[in-house]
């Protein structure tokens, strides 16, 4: 229905302090091309339509925005602070590509940092979700979090599908919706080793441990992925078998 949308629109935008983002692009706007301004505000947009589907596909209906807001908000105050530490390396290389892209678009530093760090927000709720769920805390989640996505390539899938060339608006459709299972089956897994395979809040084994008794998963997986790189570009069919692979292995 048309009010959870804006629910969860409205916290979307003000969890992740985007009124202020936007005021701050159009205080500056004078100061770089109007087609890095554009570039901003869609960047903006992609995040917020990926935060507002996670808030709809993941959390009871209908959204008690205050509520939401109480549980979340701090958390994710914490994950931006130390989010530095957390990513992978992949993300971070995917952060520093997208910085520099709009420097050399004449936008202000500080501007060009905030846009480029939402692709690193947008793992925010997936984190702070399993803290709740598990009682672990943020930082060991999101490390375990960012090390599963980072040994799945669930990152660099992610990022290949959101650049592949669709035919028409249906096949885009369904594209965002593998990027969003892709991003599900990360959290999901997540979840399922912490309880599993760590010991008395002692995670410094737990992707060990699950390498170890997926290995032989993680050996057909990763010849799927090479398989993937091996071509120019992602497909769609390649993206949907990509997720099977992916749900294959966590569900091992």
């Amino acid at each position: 229905p048309g009010c959870d949308i804006v629910r969860a629109y409205t916290i979307a935008r003000d969890a992740f302090g985007l009124r202020e983002l936007w005021r701050d692009i159009e205080k500056a706007e004078n100061t770089f091309p109007a087609k890095t301004e554009a570039a901003m505000f869609a960047q903006t947009s992609m995040f917020l339509e990926r935060v507002t589907v996670w808030l709809l596909r993941t959390l009871p209906q209908p959204l008690k925005i205050e509520q939401v807001m109480e549980q979340y908000a701090l958390d994710i105050a914490r994950y931006l602070e130390i989010s530095d530490r957390l990513i992978s390396r992949t993300l971070r290389g995917a952060y520093e590509e997208k910085r520099k892209r709009f420097l050399s678009m004449d936008a202000p530093e500080a501007l060009a940092d905030r846009i480029a760090r939402l692709e690193i927000a947008s793992s925010a709720l997936d984190v702070v979700k399993v803290t709740k769920d598990t009682g672990l805390a943020l930082d060991k989640v999101g490390e375990i979090f960012f090390e599963l996505g980072a040994l799945l390539k669930l990152g660099w899938l992610r990022r290949e599908a959101s650049r592949m060339k669709v035919a028409s608006y249906w096949e885009r459709l369904a594209a965002k919706t593998v990027i969003s299972e892709l991003q599900d089956q990360q959290r999901r897994l997540t979840a399922t080793v912490i309880p599993h395979l760590c010991e008395k809040n002692d995670c410094s084994l737990a992707i060990d441990r699950w390498r170890a008794e997926h290995a032989k998963e993680l050996e057909r997986y990763q010849r799927f992925i090479d398989d993937v790189k091996a071509h120019e570009s992602l497909s769609f069919p390649m993206l949907v078998i990509a997720l099977r692979n992916v749900e294959a292995v966590a569900g091992a």
